[in-house]
């Protein structure tokens, strides 16, 4: 196998069409998710009882922790995501054989205004679809401000925050969908299907939609779906999962920092506490944030210099083995 000489500009690249290179069988893929899986769980299991004795958290008999103050709930948490950020990176380089960032882009290097559009148009598109709604019942809302205990979670935020949602794209936006688009399924809306399909199982033990039945649990449903469909909608459409990179950021930001329940997965940590929460509203906003995201960035691509694929012909290529 060789390869093209020097970095060349495509018309339309995609990080997609590194599933297939290095090695790359169904059966590496499938031993792949598995050992992504115990990383992370049995990852955070070790992290959070490393940290539990230094946050000064505690063991409930259910085997949930109690944490002493919201900073430390959610220091707690996002720290115990560093394994699975590690998780998709470590698999790629080292049982498919190729290059990380190929789970990311099919450019040489990271594209920072991408992720950084990402970033502002979601954060618009839930803008204009959840500040009306939320305003409509401004009485449900509490609102708490401590300036220290605020500058702690800034710290906590800006230092690990992004583990946690680059985690989570990584695997379910980058490793997944490389896997089943690495064939013939290449359409946006499959992916996006499947995307979110994958990307809301997981998310059905948080505290939002745990136990919720009938139509609350649908539109729970729904209100995660939205975000993981649009976000594998987007990233087959524009070749890479910058973009989505950025809206999941930005979107746990806004939770984190700014609006959330009580019963949020990662603490009633935002200046505004919603103390009647609307799961209609939830899964109608996350709807139409997935609609208007998509009208967003629906001309928006991937550009810079193409990381070069491997191309059949006599000899291996530089860094990477012979497809197995």
């Amino acid at each position: 196998m060789a390869v093209t000489e020097d970095p060349v500009r495509v018309t339309q690249p995609s990080y997609l069409d590194w599933g297939a290179v290095g090695r790359s069988g169904n059966l590496r893929y499938l031993v792949g998710t598995v050992l992504i899986l115990l990383i992370w769980f049995g990852g955070q299991a070790i992290v959070q009882a490393a940290l539990s004795p230094i946050l000064g958290m505690r063991l409930e008999p259910d085997g949930s922790f109690t944490a002493p103050s919201a900073a430390a709930n959610l220091a707690f948490n996002l720290v115990s995501f560093l394994p699975f950020f590690v998780a998709t990176p470590l698999i790629v380089r080292y049982l498919h054989k190729r290059p990380v960032l190929t789970v990311v882009t099919p450019f040489l290097n990271l594209n920072w205004g991408l992720i950084a559009k990402g970033v502002g148009l979601w954060f618009l598109a839930a803008a204009i679809t959840a500040v009306p709604a939320t305003l409509m019942r401004s009485g449900d809302l509490r609102f708490q401000f401590d300036a220290g205990a605020f500058l702690v979670l800034l710290v906590i935020v800006a230092a690990f925050l992004i583990w946690q949602t680059t985690a989570e794209e990584l695997f379910f936006r980058g490793y997944l969908l490389q896997w089943f688009g690495k064939g013939r399924w290449r359409n946006p809306v499959f992916l996006g299907i499947l995307s979110g399909l994958l990307f809301t199982v997981p998310h059905l033990a948080n505290p939002e939609v745990r136990g919720a039945a009938g139509t609350d649990f649908l539109l729970g449903f729904l209100a995660y779906f939205s975000g993981g469909f649009v976000w594998g909608f987007v990233s087959v459409r524009s070749g890479t999962i910058e973009l989505a990179i950025g809206a999941h950021f930005v979107n746990n930001l806004v939770n984190v920092l700014f609006i959330t329940v009580e019963t949020s997965a990662l603490g009633p940590t935002a200046l505004f506490i919603d103390t009647a929460p609307s799961v209609t509203e939830a899964g109608v906003t996350g709807v139409l944030s997935a609609v208007l995201f998509a009208l967003f960035t629906w001309r928006i691509r991937g550009d810079g210099a193409v990381r070069p694929l491997p191309t059949a012909s006599a000899g291996p290529t530089p860094g990477l083995p012979r497809p197995a």
